[in-house]
This record gives structure tokens, sequence and C-alpha cells, in this order.
């Protein structure tokens, strides 16, 4: 009987040693994009063959390869972040499209660092695959802006599931990869 306690006390520790090793990263400070932020929206992508679109926005030039202006009469918000903005911060972003927009679909769980590598943990509770037919659909973005740093990749973990990672040190910064910006 006492065996059996130092066996169970034993799996007790190594179990909680295990789930301390998968949070084990620095936390990262960020700061969510609010719905409506900007008068813009994102450009489109073959949605049936990469149903989800994940990039790491390092720069104004990578912002406008993602997001397109979209002016509405009367509103007085900015297109895009001041190009400042991306001296100091870089943005998360992960898209899909749904049939009603609401910033309740995507909650962040934590952003984390294991030296020069980057994960977000975030929750989906909106629909996996955007419905054929006649339905207006929406795409609806969840941006997080963290602090500028030189990552070489860069993991999406949503609801506990690798959604993708990025390879920022072979140049992979979205996926699917976006055409240039037209002039």
């Amino acid at each position: 009987m006492r065996m059996r306690k130092v066996l169970m006390s034993l799996a007790v520790v190594l179990l909680a040693g295990c789930a301390s090793a998968s949070t084990s990263g620095r936390p990262v400070a960020y700061e969510r994009q609010e719905l409506g932020a900007f008068l813009n929206f994102v450009g489109n992508w073959d949605d049936a063959k990469h149903p989800v679109l994940y990039a790491v926005i390092r720069t104004p030039e990578d912002y406008d390869r993602i997001y397109h202006p979209a002016g509405v009469m009367g509103a007085d918000r900015p297109y895009a972040p001041k190009p400042e903005f991306f001296l100091k911060s870089q943005i998360l972003l992960v898209c899909r499209l749904v049939p009603k927009l609401s910033q309740k679909q995507f909650v962040t769980e934590r952003v984390e660092e294991v030296g020069s590598e980057l994960t977000v943990y975030y929750r989906y509770s909106g629909p996996t695959r955007a419905p054929r037919g006649n339905a207006a659909m929406f795409k609806q973005d969840f941006a997080l802006y963290v602090p500028k740093k030189e990552y070489t990749r860069v993991r999406f973990i949503e609801n506990g599931a690798l959604l993708g990672v990025l390879e920022l040190v072979a140049g992979q910064w979205t996926v699917p990869p976006v055409s240039p910006v037209k002039k």
C-alpha cells in the first residue's frame, strides 16, 4: 500500500513537470486590435484551399499586402497603423470567413516565446468552414500587437491544436502567400 502511494505521488510530480514544460515559454505582452479600428479589410484568398489566413505583419508594406483601404463616408478612423507603429511592434493575424462578425469568436489565451520562437495560443468558437451558398460571409480578423523582435518561427495554436507555423527566417510570413502590392 505504501509503495502504491509513493508511485502515485511520483506520477503526480511527473505529470506536473510535463504540464509546466509545455508552458515553459516566457510570456510576451500583447494588445488586441479592436474590431473596426481601421477603415480597411483583409484581401481575398483561396479559402477553399486555405480556410484560415495567418500572418506576421512586420512592416507597412506587409500590412498593405494583407489589408486594403475601405473608405466610409463620415468615418474619421485611419486606414492603417502609422508607419512608426512598425518600429516597435508587429501584428500577429488570423483571419477566417464567418457568417457574422463578433470579437467573441476569438479569445487570446497567451503569447509566449522560447528563444527566437514565438507561439500564440487562442480559442476560436465560430464555424471552421465557410458555409457555401447565398449566405453573406465576412472576413473576421483576429489581430494581436506584440513587441518587435526578430523571431525565426511563429506558431499559431488554435483550440489546443497546431494551426500552422510560419518560418520567418525562410521568408515565409503568411499562409497562404499573398501577392505583391500593385502600384
